[in-house]
């Protein structure tokens, strides 16, 4: 008789799993470096993905999307636009409210009191905030080793969770992740005001594959350089001179730093959509009930 091994079907849950998370912030952030349910007052930066603000938008001394490719806008804002000495490429601007540009060169329209934004911030913002309580109510699946310098192993070949609190984090300076080579970690973060300390976060692996959530979080200050994403929706995000590798999802951000494409699962090869994936998931759940069916009345 056909059999499949309940540890194969899991394993394939688990990957279907996997798929769904990374695909579920993919289907959020598309390809911003920030998106943000609040301002943005952020200075001296080079922006590689494209940027989009519910509330009004300044930049300055920057340069925004010359890694993504071309679209209609790669600055969106609900309200009032100001940019200083630099470059929007790949896209020109919408906002709701008017358009300040000083020594700034477009590469593409601009649209000033707009009535139809691309960007839905609220779906956004509920689609965000539901995903990071989704994260956080996961049990840690990897194990946290260290002081100063912190591990986090996981031998998941899928989704790894780990839980760290604001303390822990307000004392590592360095930040490994130790995961299988086609694994994905996201590191729940706890408390309410958190900043982390100055040094080398995440080192081991692809930014693309780690995703920091701070689902607690109304104040967040993120020191240096972090390679993976940051969701943080009700969060008010200050960059402290640092280089920030993945997107940053957040209530408000402002400060100095560079932002790099490095979307959470943004280089998964062959990621299905969202529809397919939950279609895998339940069709390997379903696979293992009637495995186990078939081995009882082989045993009746």
């Amino acid at each position: 008789m056909f059999h499949i091994p309940v540890r194969r079907i899991a394993g394939i849950v688990l990957f279907a799993w996997a798929t769904i998370t990374q695909a579920a912030f993919l289907d959020i952030v598309e390809n911003y470096n920030s998106l943000t349910f609040g301002n943005v007052d952020v200075r001296y930066d080079q922006i590689e993905g494209k940027v989009a603000a519910s509330g009004s938008l300044y930049l300055e001394s920057f340069g925004v999307a010359k890694g993504v490719e071309a679209s209609d806008f790669s600055v969106v804002a609900g309200r009032n636009v100001t940019l200083i000495n630099g470059q929007v490429k790949n896209g020109g601007i919408y906002s709701g409210g008017t358009v300040s540009l000083t020594g700034v060169t477009v590469y593409g329209d601009i649209v000033q009191n707009g009535t139809a934004s691309p960007v839905n911030f609220a779906e956004k913002l509920s689609e965000a905030t539901t995903l990071s309580d989704m994260y956080a109510a996961q049990a840690a699946t990897g194990t946290v080793t260290g002081s100063g310098n912190v591990t986090l192993s996981g031998t998941i070949n899928g989704m790894n969770y780990f839980t760290i609190d604001a303390a822990k984090l307000a004392s590592t300076g360095k930040l490994i992740v130790d995961i299988p080579d086609d694994a994905f970690a996201i590191i729940n973060v706890s408390g309410s005001t958190v900043a982390n300390a100055w040094g080398d976060y995440t080192s081991g692996v692809d930014a693309d594959r780690v995703l920091f959530n701070f689902n607690e979080a109304t104040s967040l200050t993120l020191n240096g350089s972090i390679d993976g994403s940051i969701l943080a929706a009700e969060a008010d995000v200050t960059l402290n001179y640092g280089n920030y590798y993945g997107a940053i999802v957040s209530k408000s951000l402002s400060g100095q730093g560079e932002l790099h494409m490095a979307n959470f699962g943004d280089k998964t090869e062959s990621v299905p959509e969202g529809s397919t994936v939950a279609y895998l998931l339940l069709g390997g759940i379903a696979l293992v009930v009637i495995n186990r069916k078939k081995l009882v009345n082989n045993h009746c």
